[in-house]
């Protein structure tokens, strides 16, 4: 028995000079997963998020209720999102952005069980 895996550099130098919509992952083969979120700039406020769907066409979309509120307040930093026994199909970060600039990179790493 092995481990399904999804390993991917998800953002790349995005622009955190207004909202950013990551794109959707498919969670099918996968129970746990991470988001990693690094940003760097002059003052940047504002939201990490992450949101889930069940629906093909996402039309179901709705932000994730975290343990903690990921907020973007400094010059630099980082976030981690944890989704654990996650039972939503696709899943994206999303930041929402209030002011500042700045660049953003993120990675996600996803795994469960083979089939």
């Amino acid at each position: 028995m092995g481990l399904n895996t999804l390993k991917k550099r998800y953002l790349e130098d995005a622009d955190m000079s207004g909202n950013i919509e990551g794109e959707w992952l498919d969670m099918l083969n996968l129970t746990k997963g991470s988001f990693s979120f690094v940003w760097s700039g002059t003052s940047p406020v504002g939201e990490v998020n992450i949101q889930a769907a069940n629906d093909p066409d996402k039309s179901d979309a709705t932000d994730v209720t975290l343990s903690s509120v990921l907020g973007v307040n400094a010059n630099s930093g980082v976030h981690i999102a944890d989704l654990t026994e996650w039972p939503a199909r696709y899943v994206r970060l999303v930041y929402n952005f209030t002011s500042g600039v700045g660049t953003a990179q993120a990675w996600f790493t996803g795994k469960g069980d083979a089939n």
